[in-house]
């Protein structure tokens, strides 16, 4: 599913909506959500990933969201949380995505 993101956090701290109109970015690629098994968690995880496949390769654009939910799906916009790894410290993130025509 293609679509547009923005993220809502950065490093673990929630943006203000002023905040996000000047330092979050907007990212466009396919999304893909998919249970995987996580060695370090010990489990299965819900993972959302974001790429870009333009190339013909899937190359990530943001960092993976691990233990992903979809919090609200409204029209063609929905809200997915979880926790994406930065030089190995997990922050919590969320994503507002915006499905976009094929």
């Amino acid at each position: 599913m293609r679509v547009e993101i923005q993220l809502i956090n950065e490093l673990g701290r929630a943006l203000f909506t002023s905040e996000r109109a000047s330092k979050s970015a907007k990212h466009t690629g396919d999304l893909q959500l998919c249970e995987e098994r996580h060695a370090e968690y010990g489990r299965h995880v819900l993972v959302a990933r974001l790429q870009d496949t333009r190339g013909g390769i899937r190359e990530p654009i943001v960092p993976i969201l691990l233990d992903a939910k979809v919090l609200w799906v409204q029209g063609t916009e929905l809200r997915i949380r979880g926790t994406e790894r930065i030089e190995g410290v997990e922050y919590a993130q969320a994503w507002v995505a915006k499905v976009l025509p094929c």
